[in-house]
């Protein structure tokens, strides 16, 4: 029914209707992880395919929501690695998200598309940079104030796009050498934006932070070293927790904040450290709150004795 329609059938209100219905079963179809394999080999791809056209020609505008709810719930971590093999699926989601002209319909799109490349890896994927390109727009679109009426994906499902980016260390260096994203993840981090946008965005940071070739970038961004010691100077240890991995967001969020400042630590780039306004006596406070059995007081310290040398 999906597939098979003529002209005078779009123009039918029942039809209409009979093909919303069908969508919402589809829908509830995707959301079972079991089921999501079947649809998506159901027919070789027929499915998806159907799918890809609603979402680009269909002129319902709940069809076209209902199509891209559809492809964000299949993203399951078992069978997204097939959907981020379909190149012109994932520009049908951009293009959906960024062009749809219902917000509704704008929102499903890029929260699939985020879905889907959180999980792309540069080495395993040919369009990567495509997918990167993607996330670039979105970005951008997001966070342009002129843009507010039409914002396409929250900051919590850009961050953790993102985050989960950044996690596979062959992602990290085409990251930081996009410099919308790094600015993205900057002003999230600095923003102390509700949610677990800020813990996913200090996260971001810190596995950048991992490659010794980001650190230069890292260092002498306008802002990143501001989001980090921002995000470090309110951090309050558990007292629970010696190893300092409190479970809460906000003691998370600490965390990789002082982890990402640590890995700069180990660059040439610590006279850069040592003359940021607020990072050695962020540093200093932290370091003495902490009990002394801590592995992490013992890496401030010799963190705080490398900057003062530089002063």
């Amino acid at each position: 029914v999906l597939e098979h329609y003529d002209e005078a059938d779009c123009k039918s209100s029942d039809f209409r209707t009979l093909r919303r219905n069908l969508m919402t079963i589809l829908v509830s179809m995707a959301a079972d992880s079991e089921s999501a394999i079947l649809l998506i080999f159901h027919g070789n791809g027929i499915l998806l395919n159907i799918l890809k056209r609603f979402l680009t020609d269909e002129s319902d505008s709940i069809i076209r929501k209902k199509a891209a709810c559809a492809l964000r719930l299949l993203a399951h971590d078992s069978s997204t690695p097939l959907l981020i093999h379909d190149a012109d699926l994932m520009h049908a989601l951009s293009d959906a998200a960024l062009l749809d002209n219902s917000q509704e319909v704008r929102q499903e799109a890029s929260d699939a598309f985020a879905r889907c490349a959180a999980l792309v890896q540069a080495e395993q994927q040919p369009h990567y940079e495509a997918v990167l390109d993607a996330l670039v727009l979105l970005a951008t679109s997001a966070f342009n104030p002129l843009n507010r009426g039409r914002q396409t994906v929250s900051a919590d499902v850009l961050a953790q796009t993102l985050r989960e980016q950044s996690s596979h260390s062959c992602n990290r260096r085409l990251i930081a050498n996009r410099p919308i994203l790094l600015d993205t993840v900057a002003e999230i981090a600095l923003r102390g934006v509700p949610g677990f946008a800020t813990q996913e965005a200090c996260c971001t940071l810190m596995h950048l932070s991992m490659e010794e070739e980001n650190c230069d970038i890292l260092v002498n961004h306008p802002t990143v070293l501001d989001a980090l010691v921002s995000n470090a100077a309110s951090y309050s240890p558990s007292h629970q927790d010696n190893d300092l991995t409190d479970g809460e967001p906000i003691g998370r969020t600490k965390l990789h904040s002082l982890r990402a400042l640590l890995n700069l630590a180990r660059s040439p780039y610590r006279g850069v450290l040592a003359r940021h306004p607020f990072l050695l006596q962020t540093l200093i406070r932290i370091t003495a709150t902490l009990p002394s059995d801590t592995l992490m007081r013992t890496e401030l310290k010799k963190f705080v004795l490398h900057l003062a040398e530089e002063l």
